[in-house]
């Protein structure tokens, strides 16, 4: 199962790559390419909701997995 540090990185990694992708959107616009700039800033947005989904799912699943830990500790003690 992925850790926690594998989630963070991922989302950091996605997060790098969509502000980077925001940047040459502003930069197309700035230009005067509104079109182009438009279409970059979709493919940002679907980068980040490819990665900022499945992050969530991992990070759900792990805190989930961790509560029944917790549990399972408490009532063997």
């Amino acid at each position: 199962m992925f850790s926690s540090r594998d989630v963070l990185q991922w989302l950091t990694a996605g997060l790098g790559a969509v502000l980077v992708l925001s940047l040459v959107g502003v930069t197309f616009s700035a230009l005067g390419l509104h079109s182009t700039a438009i279409t970059i800033t979709w493919v940002s947005l679907v980068i980040a909701v490819l990665i900022g989904v499945p992050a969530l799912v991992l990070v759900a699943v792990d805190a989930r997995r961790a509560l029944l830990e917790r549990r399972r500790a408490r009532s063997i003690s």
